[in-house]
């Protein structure tokens, strides 16, 4: 048997355990991130190479331009609307931060050519870029 004393430290501990568990396992909630987007535009050695104001209605995979992006996550038909493009985190695809930890993503990357032999299409390694981009 144990000793009052023994017996209050071991229910401190089972306590403790039983709280640490519970803050580890319990679901806390998450807020989704969401971000309209006004315009996305890439400058190529000083001239545009690429803009997407939003204004066409037609949400990522489709641009303006024989270009494409490839989606991650779900953009919604109804996403581009009035001049933006609203991404929400909800719609996102499972990831892990820096830290390892859950997260959701939703991203468009702008598909570009990638023949290393014809310098005068898509981004390049040698290229001087500047991308822009406003975000509400």
């Amino acid at each position: 048997m144990f000793s009052a004393q023994e017996g209050n430290h071991m229910r401190r501990f089972f306590f403790v355990c039983l709280l640490t568990c519970i803050v580890h396992l319990y679901p806390f909630p998450s807020h989704a991130i969401v971000v309209s987007i006004d315009e996305f535009s890439i400058t190529r050695n000083g001239g545009a190479f690429f803009t997407d104001s939003f204004t066409d209605g037609n949400e990522p995979p489709s641009t303006p331009t024989t270009l494409s992006y490839s989606v991650r996550g779900i953009i919604p038909n109804t996403a581009e609307s009035g001049g933006q493009l609203l991404l929400d985190s909800v719609n996102g695809t499972f990831s892990l931060n820096a830290v390892g930890q859950p997260r959701r993503v939703v991203s468009a990357l702008l598909l570009t050519d990638a023949n290393s032999s014809n310098l005068t299409t898509g981004l390049k390694s040698d290229d001087t870029l500047s991308l822009g981009m406003s975000i509400k």
